[in-house]
């Protein structure tokens, strides 16, 4: 009998009638029918485990589950991952409302069981904890997000995941503590995409080996790998291999660095940009160091995308989660870095006179990765691979915005900007679109690209090294908008869905490859916002649950 049968859980999978029939708060509070778990399961492998959290070896999870060894809180947590990328009649027209009660209840059952008794934390808290934050993250509770994260790195800590595990565990157990600790240590890199949101965890600190392969991890084999210190040092042996996960692992630290020196205050004494021992250029040396193990060019993606096709020449999404993962977040760490407004910003605040020399490569190389990251994920979906990480959506948003700006100042020179420009800025919103019929944010990043990109020509100015160096507060907040994750993941505000119908036309619309713009799925023309379409669009849009239980 499987522990969803049991009588404590409340739920009877031969009485579906009644419970159809339960008040919606009640039905959404216990966990669903056996059929329905199932179900729920394999969506969760399928869509959500290794995109790009690792939290599970699938054949010890699913014996687990089968001995009811599992929480509660974490089966709730794992239901309500999983709820967007279902279809199944169970949920239908109450997905929202299903995920936000999944997650509420597996919130309070955490602490109820972890927090709030003698009861220690263990490995399930920390799991729950990191999905909760992403769950609260995603739909735009960034306070509740972020303060979950927070709770998921102390459980790590106190459970001494930074360090390695027990060699008395088996192999399996052994690697999962692993993986659940680079999880807990990637979320935190993410979302530190934010002003004045740190890392919490330091490099110096994660004394633990980096992943093993998925083949090995399946197999319950052991593997050579080693630590974050020793890649930094080049300390790197002839038999160690880095897997797919470790890589994404080794571009999530270099995004760490990259936010903590282009998303925070610089320090009044720091050197600037394009001094020798400056910040900008140790960042500089470790992405080369990233980019040789990565291999981020387009030829080396395909190459390896080959080898994860099955016999029916369907991709492992498994396996080919972590390989679009690390490439990713290597051109999002290039994006960020050479930002040129960005860097204006920081020298502005350092007192510095621009290079227009420095501004002209940063401009080049922030400029081609975002065409290579917006090229990325688009041929990445046509060939079949997940483009579903929430963080995709911040990816895409980052590049379209990068790519928005620079044609603008191409246009403000009366220059056209080069087709490859205008339809990689369009591969981007194309991505955001897709995105957005998953996640909610993706939706609002749709919207508010569009909303930046009709405006974006004041800011297009700090790329002219000539200009003022005096940045106004209301272009200056323009330039965080295309940065700042949490600001990205906020609702759009009414009077913005207007300023869009009065803009300019985008330069995303300057040349047609059959997008379509809107949100519902229809394949009507969305080319000019007409009011009353956007009044309409906005009913797409629920204001943040202020009873959510923080």
């Amino acid at each position: 009998m499987f522990f969803w049968d049991k009588v404590r859980f409340l739920v009877i999978p031969g009485r579906r009638e009644q419970e159809l029939t339960l008040p919606r708060h009640r039905r959404f509070r216990d966990l669903p029918p056996t059929p329905v778990m199932e179900a729920m399961i394999d969506t969760y492998f399928f869509h959500v485990h290794n995109q790009p959290y690792s939290y599970f070896q699938e054949d010890s999870f699913r014996q687990r589950l089968e001995c009811d060894t599992i929480p509660k809180c974490l089966i709730l947590a794992i239901l309500a991952s999983s709820l967007k990328f279902s279809s199944h009649e169970y949920f239908h027209g109450y997905v929202r409302e299903a995920t936000d009660a999944y997650a509420r209840e597996a919130w309070l059952l955490v602490l109820d069981d972890y927090m709030s008794s003698e009861t220690p934390s263990n490995l399930y808290a920390a799991q729950t904890m990191n999905m909760l934050a992403i769950i609260d993250f995603t739909s735009g509770r960034t306070s509740s997000g972020w303060l979950k994260i927070g709770m998921a790195v102390r459980i790590a800590q106190d459970l001494q995941l930074m360090k390695e595990p027990s060699p008395l565990l088996p192999e399996v157990e052994q690697e999962e503590q692993r993986r659940v600790f680079w999880s807990i240590y990637l979320l935190d890199k993410l979302v530190s995409c934010q002003q004045g949101r740190p890392p919490a965890l330091y490099d110096e600190d994660c004394q633990v080996r980096l992943p093993y392969s998925e083949e090995a991890f399946k197999n319950g084999g052991f593997e050579t790998t080693i630590t974050l210190y020793q890649f930094f040092s080049w300390d790197i042996g002839p038999d160690v291999s880095l897997s797919p996960l470790s890589l994404v692992i080794l571009a999530s630290s270099a995004l760490g660095r990259c936010a903590r020196y282009i998303l925070h205050e610089p320090r009044t004494e720091e050197p600037p940009p394009w001094a020798p021992k400056s910040e900008f250029n140790s960042i500089n040396s470790l992405l080369m160091l990233c980019e040789h193990h990565i291999q981020a060019d387009g030829s080396a993606f395909e190459t390896a995308l080959a080898q994860y096709r099955k016999s029916d020449q369907s991709l492992d999404q498994q396996q080919v989660g972590h390989l679009l993962f690390s490439r990713v977040l290597f051109h999002v760490c290039h994006c960020l870095l050479n930002h040129p407004p960005l860097l204006r910003l920081r020298l502005q605040k350092l007192h510095c006179t621009v290079s227009s020399v420095f501004l002209t490569r940063t401009i080049q190389t922030s400029c081609e990765h975002a065409c290579q990251l917006a090229k990325l994920l688009d041929a990445a979906a046509s060939r079949g691979c997940h483009v579903q990480s929430s963080f995709y959506a911040y990816a895409a948003f980052l590049a379209g915005s990068i790519l928005s700006i620079v044609i603008q100042a191409k246009r403000r020179k009366n220059e056209a900007p080069s087709v490859d420009l205008v339809t990689s800025s369009q591969q981007a919103l194309r991505t955001l679109e897709n995105m957005g019929s998953v996640w909610d944010h993706a939706s609002k990043m749709h919207l508010k690209a569009l909303l930046f990109d009709s405006n974006s020509s004041r800011v297009s100015e700090l790329l002219d090294a000539s200009s003022s160096t005096d940045i106004d507060p209301a272009t200056q907040e323009m330039v965080w908008s295309t940065v700042d994750y949490g600001a990205m993941v906020s609702e759009v505000r009414g009077e913005q869905y207007l300023k869009i119908s009065s803009a300019e036309t985008p330069a995303f619309m300057s040349v047609d490859l059959g997008l379509d713009l809107g949100l519902d799925g229809s394949i009507d023309s969305h080319s000019n916002f007409a009011q009353g379409e956007i009044t309409e669009t906005m009913s797409c849009f629920s204001s943040s649950d202020l009873q959510y239980l923080l």
